[in-house]
């Protein structure tokens, strides 16, 4: 068939018009044009950096014009070198190095006329050919394949499939739609990769849509990792731990030292751990990666639950026995102090010394509360025993204090952390220590003298052994002034 330009046609038209006159109208049929139609090829899967080549052969023009052909990239990382267009029926181009949806409109030209435009989509995976889709909403465990046409339905199924054997999973998200693991542990096999993010037609947007999924305390599972492991595009959500002594986490993956972990664009959440108290409190984790090669932690929201709670504190010390009250007389209070107990989160004070020739001390006081971190308080010790009457000791010391209240939980582990060979995202705190114990209880008030009206306060036991002998010694000189004075007055 001849070609015309457009040009020519009007310059034709020019001398026919000439020729007869404005002349009648002519079909003018064979200067008509069909517009060619586009057709892009169907949608591919191609593993991250590999050669993709487009194919837009099967495009047509009814007319048999000779097809130009524009390729225009409408989604993913450009792969044109900048200009956002590929040329020719097919085009090719190295498929980016992360799992993604790219998306190209076909446009073709019979150098007259432009088609409508066909879309192609190229799914780019960590490996085509070890590719599984899960689909918690139109999927099924019975009759699946795992193929994009017919998902799995569980993300545990799909697992099942993978065996011993390297494999990868893909997560579609909806309205709703929750992937329920919790039953047991999600442990999973070493490098095979979790990639969530896929709406229809398992077109992936891993900030927008991040496939959820709910697991057990100890979250999603790697031991042992010894190929490069992705996961991304997931919500992830572990439950908290049963008691204060286990601990919690989302993502957990322990290599051999050589492979590469990459954690990327996931939204996770620890629970907290678990309740009681235990001597050495368990942590929340959000992400916990170690032992790898490289791993790569980025664009994730992080939140770890809180640490478990610390045992009681320790009992607290024994207060101190009462001291020596001063001596009383006839003129003043039948009474005097004796003195303060001894620490031990503050004890109470000390027992009067008894009142009166031979009189008994008073008790001491019971020990000052102590403190409990979680509220409330913890009782003192006991009071020391009153020392006795005609008997040259002290009083007894006041009693132990009570255990301390339990530490305060751990807080909240924040969502930063460093990366480098071991990656590890702050953690919740360990539970605080237990709260100081309470007082000890106040020595007893020692027992009156033979000389004052009040005799002195009680001592502390151990330097009463010593003190005896200057004691009866005192006593002595005292009954030799009496014997040359005018005797006491009776009491009445």
């Amino acid at each position: 068939m001849t070609r015309f330009s457009k040009s020519t046609l009007a310059a034709a038209a020019a001398m026919a018009l000439a020729a007869c006159g404005g002349g009648g109208g002519g079909d003018g049929g064979n200067s008509s044009n069909t517009p060619p139609v586009a057709a892009a090829g169907a949608d591919q899967m191609a593993s991250r950096t590999s050669a993709v080549t487009l194919d837009g052969r099967g495009s047509s023009d009814a007319d048999g014009n000779t097809l130009s052909y524009r390729w225009r990239q409408t989604a993913g990382t450009d792969v044109t070198g900048g200009s956002g267009v590929l040329e020719g029926a097919t085009p090719s181009f190295t498929a980016p190095a992360d799992v993604q949806t790219l998306e190209f409109e076909l446009v073709v030209n019979d150098g007259t006329a432009s088609s409508a435009g066909d879309r192609v989509m190229i799914h780019v995976l960590e490996d085509a050919a070890a590719a599984l889709f899960v689909d918690a909403a139109a999927g099924s465990d019975s009759s699946g394949t795992g193929s994009m046409a017919a998902p799995y339905a569980t993300v545990r199924h799909a697992l099942a499939q993978v065996g011993s054997s390297q494999g990868d999973l893909y997560l579609r998200s909806g309205s709703g739609q929750t992937y329920d693991e919790s039953g047991s542990t999600l442990a999973m096999p070493s490098g095979t990769s979790l990639y969530g993010g896929y709406g229809s037609g398992w077109v992936r947007d891993a900030d927008a849509r991040k496939a959820e999924v709910r697991t057990n305390s100890l979250g999603v599972r790697y031991s042992a990792v010894n190929h490069d492991t992705w996961v991304s595009g997931l919500m992830v959500r572990a439950a908290g731990s049963a008691n204060a002594g286990d601990s919690v986490t989302g993502i957990r993956a322990t290599g051999n030292g050589a492979a590469r972990m990459t954690v990327a664009f996931n939204d996770v959440v620890a629970g907290d751990v678990g309740p009681g108290t235990a001597d050495s409190p368990a942590s929340s984790y959000g992400v916990y990666v170690t032992s790898m090669a490289f791993a790569d932690v980025h664009d994730n929201s992080i939140t770890a639950g809180a640490g478990g709670i610390g045992s009681a504190g320790t009992t607290g010390a024994r207060g101190a026995d009462g001291s020596n009250g001063s001596n009383g007389n006839r003129d003043s209070g039948r009474r005097a102090p004796g003195g303060s107990g001894g620490p031990g989160g503050n004890g109470g004070s000390g027992g009067e010394r008894g009142g009166g020739i031979n009189g008994n001390g008073g008790a001491g006081a019971t020990g000052n509360d102590g403190s409990a971190p979680l509220g409330g308080s913890v009782p003192g010790g006991s009071a020391g025993s009153a020392g006795s009457g005609n008997t040259a000791d002290g009083g007894g010391g006041g009693g132990f204090g009570n255990t301390g209240g339990p530490g305060m939980p751990g807080v909240a582990g924040g969502g930063a952390g460093t990366t480098n060979a071991s990656f590890m995202a702050a953690r919740g705190a360990t539970g605080g220590t237990g709260g100081v114990g309470s007082g000890g209880g106040g020595g007893g008030g020692g027992e009156a003298n033979n000389v004052g009206v009040v005799g002195g306060g009680g001592v502390v036991a151990a330097k009463a052994a010593r003190a005896a002998p200057a004691a009866a010694a005192a006593g002595a000189a005292a009954r030799r002034s009496v014997s040359g004075c005018t005797p006491w007055p009776s009491r009445r």
